[in-house]
């Protein structure tokens, strides 16, 4: 049975207060993490938060990044 990990991960720009922007969830084989897929996992992340803050979500919309 494979053991996963998850990484929380958190964005502050500037002054403003930081948020959870999502976790990056990684198999641990043989107690050890596979750099490679944890590099492109957390690289995939970070563009879905740029993303965000390129085009903005509708107001209202609970996914969106703050403001």
């Amino acid at each position: 049975m494979a053991m996963t990990a998850a990484l929380p991960v958190y964005l502050r720009v500037a002054g403003h207060p930081e948020f959870h922007v999502g976790d990056v969830t990684f198999d641990l084989l043989g107690g050890r993490a596979d750099v490679r897929l944890l590099r492109d996992a957390m690289a995939e992340l970070l563009r879905a938060a740029a993303d965000a803050f390129e085009q903005p979500a509708e107001e209202g919309d609970d996914d969106a990044a703050p403001s």
